[in-house]
């Protein structure tokens, strides 16, 4: 029995000492492997608004019927009061820039024009109204509707368009048409700038 447990006694010596050895082995062709690195990201900045609203010279509106030019209240609204007498006409201009860092895509654009309190056109896809005596549209400045495929970049070349918006009281073929008392129009329209794809 001795023998054996010397055997035993041995082998476990013999155990021992290849463990040893294979772990010094394998911790001499370890080789740990790290990657270090650094990411900086840039700032993104959404910012579309309207900017240096101008009557343009086909405006023949008189200067005294004009209660409230063109101007700016917010970066992202803008407003007018007119009166118009017969034939007169009343036309700006108002470019929209993307001074962010995303190109935006014009999502959506819509008209609301009420006589009074009362809504004629609810939130109409085509930015244009008439009547038999009032025209009103709203346009970029090359006369072309304005589309959701429309992109603002973020270039110099790109990040501007220029909406023109006209409003006009003509003479109509039946002069019974036109309105026997003062009408006041209201139109809005929004416009809605998302992020292009």
């Amino acid at each position: 029995m001795r023998k054996e447990r010397f055997v035993q006694n041995v082998a476990i010596i013999v155990l021992a000492v290849a463990i040893i050895v294979m772990s010094v082995g394998y911790a001499t062709y370890s080789t740990p492997l790290k990657i270090n690195g650094t990411t900086t990201v840039e700032g993104a900045k959404w910012d579309v608004h309207f900017t240096d609203p101008a009557v343009t010279a086909n405006s023949n509106a008189q200067s005294a019927n004009i209660t409230t030019p063109v101007h700016l209240v917010s970066p992202t609204e803008a407003e007018f009061s007119v009166t118009l007498a017969l034939g007169e006409k009343y036309e700006f201009t108002l470019p929209v820039v993307n001074a962010g860092t995303i190109d935006a895509q014009l999502a959506s654009a819509t008209l609301t024009v009420k006589n009074g309190n009362t809504v004629i056109v609810d939130k109409g896809n085509s930015l244009s109204y008439s009547n038999d005596y009032l025209n009103y549209t709203t346009t970029w400045d090359d006369d072309t509707a304005l589309a959701t495929t429309d992109v603002l970049g973020t270039t110099q070349l790109t990040n501007t368009k220029t909406m023109k918006v006209s409003v006009e009281y003509f003479q109509p073929e039946d002069a019974t048409a036109l309105p026997e008392t003062a009408q006041t129009f209201t139109f809005t329209v929004d416009l809605n700038f998302v992020q292009s794809n």
